[in-house]
Order: C-alpha cells, then sequence, then structure tokens
C-alpha cells in the first residue's frame, strides 16, 4: 500500500501546477491540465471533512498558507499518529477514486 500512497502523493503534488497550466492558453495540453485539476478537486471533494482537510492543506493550497503538521493536530484535536492515520487512508480512498482507479493499475505492473 505505500506505493500507492506514493503514486497519489506525487498527483497531488502537481495539482496547483495542473491549475497553472490550465490558465496559461487554450491549447489541447493546458485543456488537460484543467481536466486533471478538476478531477483531483471531484475526489477531494468527496472524502470526508478532516480527510479532504488533510490533503487540501498538504497539498493543494499555497505553501504559505499551509500550516504545520502540529498547528493542524492542535486545531482538529489530533495525536501526529491520528494525523498520519487519517492522512494515509486519505490518499488510498483519493488513489482508488482518481481517473476511475488508475492508479491502482500502476501499483500491479510494478
Amino acid at each position: 500500500m505505500e506505493e500507492l500512497s506514493r503514486h497519489a502523493v506525487r498527483v497531488l503534488k502537481n495539482y496547483r501546477g495542473f491549475q497553472q497550466l490550465a490558465e496559461s492558453s487554450d491549447r489541447p495540453f493546458s485543456i488537460r491540465g484543467g481536466e486533471l485539476a478538476e478531477e483531483i478537486e471531484r475526489v477531494i471533494s468527496n472524502l470526508d471533512d478532516l480527510a479532504r482537510t488533510i490533503l487540501v492543506n498538504q497539498y493543494m493550497i499555497k505553501p504559505k498558507d499551509k500550516i504545520s503538521r502540529a498547528v493542524f493536530c492542535k486545531r482538529y484535536g489530533l495525536t501526529v499518529k491520528e494525523y498520519d492515520q487519517v492522512r494515509s487512508e486519505a490518499l488510498h480512498e483519493f488513489a482508488y477514486g482518481y481517473l476511475g482507479g488508475c492508479l491502482l493499475e500502476l501499483v500491479a505492473i510494478e
């Protein structure tokens, strides 16, 4: 399952780049970037509130607006272990939902 999380993180780290690409022009590559950003948003919106908040904070907002894990845990009354568990589960849920589970196929190939 670690591989699955790694692939999910890789996709999520590209979210802001996909958004910027979508805003850059109306060429097919830019349009595809917008579609991928929308797909990430769709899957994230289907997660429960805490999981969504963790992934949005970690991957989807500007770095200057992120809050640290320690502050996040304090704000939401979580231990670091609970935070890591929710994050891990959220990454797996994301991987299962993203583009019909295509990340699962990547893990199966490896």
